[in-house]
């Protein structure tokens, strides 16, 4: 049994395919790794910097609602 949007999954994947190794084509597969280790620590680091629940942030918020409703 053969899904109707296989071949379109497959022409997509190949056009992407194409693209990518036109586009990374003129470089040398180090610097290929270096820029994919980059982006990925940079991406983490994002990741964590706007998702981390730091203890400082939590003993900040409940000196200020001792004094007012800042923090909910």
């Amino acid at each position: 049994m053969q899904v109707a949007a296989l071949p379109y999954i497959q022409t997509a994947v190949a056009t992407s395919r194409n693209k990518a190794n036109r586009a990374l084509g003129v470089l040398e597969p180090w610097q290929i790794a270096a820029c994919t280790v980059f982006v990925t620590l940079v991406v983490v680091w994002i990741f964590d910097f706007l998702f981390r629940h730091d203890e400082s942030m939590h003993r900040t918020c409940a000196v200020l609602n001792q004094c007012c409703d800042v923090c909910v």
